[in-house]
């Protein structure tokens, strides 16, 4: 009988062990709730906040992080003193505005009552952003089909509350 070699792990190096941060650089750290469509990968990670950004980051910012080896958008939830070293840290600030205070308190009341991805319930309360528009150059091609989706708006007039709006209709259905 042939004798089988046992497994081994296969040993990784981070490509830039610049991007972690110790706690002894970094005084505070942040949770964020990243973009990254991974439905089992729900919960918030911590980050390191870099010194110049210290001032600027708050419950509600919208930040650029490392994560999985690309950038991606992520939501802070949290900031405290720095407990724990070897720490990826903040890119940047992706977005001057912060989302308030009662929306994310909103987002949590709906996430404890909805079973979905954490992250699809705080970009439906980001800012829109401006994309660009792709131009076919080729007047001759076909129309694209129509999204089946439908859009669902909530008209707000001046002086409402649009948490109260939002709540309402959602209680509703």
């Amino acid at each position: 009988m042939a004798q089988t070699k046992p497994l081994t792990l296969r040993r990784q190096r981070a490509k830039s062990p610049s991007q972690f941060a110790t706690s002894k650089q970094y005084e505070y750290e942040a949770d964020v709730i990243v973009d990254n469509g991974i439905f089992h990968l729900n919960e918030p990670f911590t980050y390191a906040v870099p010194n110049e950004l210290q001032g600027l980051i708050i419950r509600g910012s919208v930040v650029k992080i490392p994560f999985a080896s690309k950038a991606t958008q992520g939501i802070v939830l949290s900031v405290r003193p720095a407990s724990q070293g070897g720490l990826k840290k903040i890119e940047s600030i992706a977005s001057s505005l912060a989302i308030s205070e009662n929306l994310l308190q909103l987002s949590e009341k709906l996430l404890e009552r909805y079973i979905c991805q954490p992250f699809d319930i705080y970009r439906s309360i980001l800012p829109p952003t401006t994309k660009p528009q792709r131009i076919d150059s080729n007047p001759n091609l076909p129309a694209k089909a129509k999204d089946s989706r439908k859009a669902n708006f909530v008209r707000v007039q001046p002086g409402e509350n649009p948490e109260g709006l939002l709540l309402a209709r959602i209680l509703r259905e």
